[in-house]
């Protein structure tokens, strides 16, 4: 286990892009535009996927921890096929998204610091290989 990324840190992570997609959600019901909330929560899932990922590989628990009835498996699931395949190139697919364009942005000097969080566990997933065998 890398030291760095502590069971609490990871689960305030997860939590945080979870509390991320409700607004989303909230925004788009608000808005009239319940499909465009929608696609906002699969973009913050595809990111969720790696701390998900991470939770279950350091064995704080199980990926599906955080999910709730009726959530939809199969985004993980992808991601988890991906890892499998080639989790160097993924993982370095998904840090270079985050930078160029992270769903934090907006969230000022706040987003930064949780993106850089973000960042940081992605990146020890990325020195830790050998966890995906």
């Amino acid at each position: 286990m890398d030291s760095n990324i502590e069971k609490e840190e990871l689960e305030g992570l997860i939590l945080i892009l979870g509390d991320m997609q409700g607004k989303y959600t909230e925004l788009g019901d608000k808005f009239n535009d319940p499909m465009r909330g929608f696609e906002l929560c699969q973009m913050v899932e595809i990111y969720k996927c790696p701390l998900l990922f991470a939770w279950q590989k350091y064995k704080y628990g199980y990926h599906f921890d955080f999910w709730e009835e009726g959530d939809s498996m199969f985004t993980y699931e992808q991601f988890e096929i991906n890892m499998h395949r080639n989790p160097k190139d993924f993982l370095d697919d998904i840090i270079t998204t985050w930078k160029a364009n992270s769903p934090l942005q907006f969230f000022g000097e706040v987003g930064e610091e949780v993106s850089n969080r973000i960042l940081k566990v992605y990146e020890a997933l990325k020195s830790n290989m050998e966890l995906y065998s």
